[in-house]
């Protein structure tokens, strides 16, 4: 008998083995977190401020209509699932249900169009695919994990945090799945899977 299919992401804590082959649970899961606990501390910082800002501006909104308690909750609950579809990638979520599938060929052109884009990011300075792709283990049901290394400096810190903002809302336009995190440094690469050789796409020297 076919083995059920694992859908969450943190399926390693006992107390979610029961939820780990639901959808659903899955789906709230990465909603609740949005991937925050692996991001670098500048792009965390940006991910929450994108919430407090929009947070603030859908409460403004819906203040005429209803108290500050009810709008602020309201304010978040919106903002949360905004950042979801678009800073989150929601596709990267989709691909864990078997729902989203491309072929290799738009996995290469989709690496050779973001080559081209980050020869335009004065912001980072190193770009390299992880996951199944660097495993040699690619399915039309894969993802693709891009990590990225940015050159110091707040300047550089938020142009870095937008670039991968608008590579995040071009993959969603697209329903592409592409998993993005910049890191402040080279550090958090040094805690990833030892069998995961990076695929280098990007590198560039001052």
């Amino acid at each position: 008998m076919m083995k059920p299919r694992k859908y969450s992401p943190i399926s390693d804590i006992k107390f979610v083995n029961y939820f780990q082959y639901s959808k659903l649970f899955s789906l709230c899961v990465h909603w609740v977190f949005q991937n925050t606990l692996n991001m670098d501390k500048t792009e965390l910082i940006f991910k929450l401020t994108i919430d407090l800002v929009l947070t603030f501006l859908f409460a403004a909104l819906l203040q005429t209509y209803f108290s500050w308690f009810v709008s602020g909750l309201a304010g978040f609950l919106l903002a949360h699932t905004v950042n979801f579809i678009f800073n989150s990638q929601i596709y990267v979520v989709l691909k864990f249900f078997g729902t989203i599938k491309h072929e290799r060929s738009q996995f290469e052109e989709y690496i050779q169009s973001i080559r081209e884009r980050l020869n335009d990011e004065p912001s980072i300075r190193w770009a390299g695919i992880y996951g199944s792709m660097a495993r040699g283990e690619l399915k039309s049901t894969s993802d693709l994990d891009i990590r990225l290394i940015r050159f110091p400096g707040i300047y550089y810190g938020v142009r870095a945090c937008w670039f991968i903002l608008r590579e995040r809302t071009r993959a969603h336009a697209n329903q592409f799945p592409v998993d993005f995190l910049v890191f402040d440094s080279q550090d958090p690469l040094n805690k990833l899977r030892s069998d995961e050789v990076p695929i280098i796409i990007y590198r560039k020297e001052r």
